[in-house]
C-alpha cells in the first residue's frame, strides 16, 4: 500500500525517478511503489483535464482504493501538481 510519505517523496522529487533514485532512496519505497504513483498521477491528471471515459474513472477508483493506504493519501495524491 502507498502511504502519504511516499506520495510526498514523490511530489518532492516531482515525478523524477532517476534523481530520486540518486539523491535518497529510502528503504521505506521502492521501485515499485514509485510505478503505482507514477500511474496514478499520470491517470489522475487524464480525469481532471476532462479527457477519461467513465469506465476509466471507475477504473482509477478501484485502483486508488486498492493501492493507497487511506483516504489523507487520495487527497494528496490528487493535489500533485501537474509534473507532466
Amino acid at each position: 500500500m502507498v502511504a502519504i510519505e511516499m506520495l510526498k517523496m514523490y511530489a518532492k522529487y516531482g515525478g523524477d525517478a532517476d534523481g530520486w533514485a540518486r539523491m535518497e532512496n529510502p528503504k521505506f519505497m521502492t521501485d515499485n511503489d514509485w510505478g503505482i504513483i507514477s500511474g496514478l498521477v499520470q491517470d489522475w491528471f487524464i480525469i481532471k483535464s476532462g479527457l477519461a471515459s467513465k469506465e476509466f474513472i471507475e477504473s482509477f477508483d478501484k485502483r486508488i482504493a486498492a493501492s493507497l493506504q487511506n483516504d489523507e493519501c487520495v487527497l494528496y495524491l490528487k493535489s500533485i501538481k501537474n509534473i507532466y
